[in-house]
């Protein structure tokens, strides 16, 4: 999964060379099951900072 995420967006930069804007959430407490309701938060709050 990091590959990926570390791979993700870096052929894309802009003019910027910023790159895809991207964050990554370890979830050190739950093994391959991802963040579960924790994660759910996480989405929502992003997608509230998409959305305004």
């Amino acid at each position: 999964m990091f590959a990926s995420f570390n791979a993700y967006g870096s052929g894309a930069s802009g003019s910027s060379g910023s790159g895809a804007a991207k964050e990554i959430e370890v979830y050190r407490f739950n093994n391959h099951e991802g963040g579960q309701e924790h994660h759910w938060t996480r989405q929502l709050l992003f997608l509230r900072k998409i959305l305004g």
